[in-house]
């Protein structure tokens, strides 16, 4: 079975993806220069367009030679696929999260790493008389992004 995002993206020129199932293309519906038509799949496998431009979603099916009935799944699909691109959306959405933190924490690490190798270097103290190593007051979010993290690899990989 064809996933209907399959079929507007097979009728659709200059398709680009933007990663995590969305992609950007020329609009079909008026004259477009540069893409500004986003194309994306919703948790129930149904499609998500939007034209920057202002086109009417009804409008832009119409110039793909396709209904509306066209962006949905048919009646075929059961409660387990809809429960797959469920799950798919949310691991995805996990999984960004994990790196967001991920990030937030190796910025402090590297922080911190950085003020203790220039607190040490009497050099460097002698030419930056205000350097001050960073304060305790961010532990609180390292903490809190350390926690996510743990809690984000649980809900991704199990315990």
């Amino acid at each position: 079975m064809t996933a209907p995002i399959d079929h507007v993206l097979n009728r659709l020129e200059k398709v680009r993806s933007l990663g995590s199932g969305r992609y950007l293309s020329r609009c079909p519906a008026h004259e477009d220069r540069s893409p500004s038509l986003s194309i994306s799949e919703g948790d129930d496998g149904r499609v998500l367009i939007r034209c920057f431009a202002g086109c009417e979603v009804q409008d832009v099916v119409a110039a793909l030679s396709l209904e509306m009935k066209d962006l949905f799944h048919k009646d075929e699909l059961n409660q387990a696929e809809k429960r797959r691109y469920h799950q798919r959306k949310t691991i995805a959405e996990i999984e960004n999260a994990l790196w967001h933190e991920l990030l937030v924490l190796l910025q402090f690490v590297g922080a911190r790493v950085s003020d203790r190798q220039n607190g040490r270097d009497s050099r460097y103290r002698s030419q930056r008389p205000e350097f001050q190593p960073m304060n305790d007051e961010p532990w609180d979010r390292e903490l809190l992004a350390a926690r996510r993290i743990w809690r984000g690899l649980e809900l991704r990989y199990g315990r």
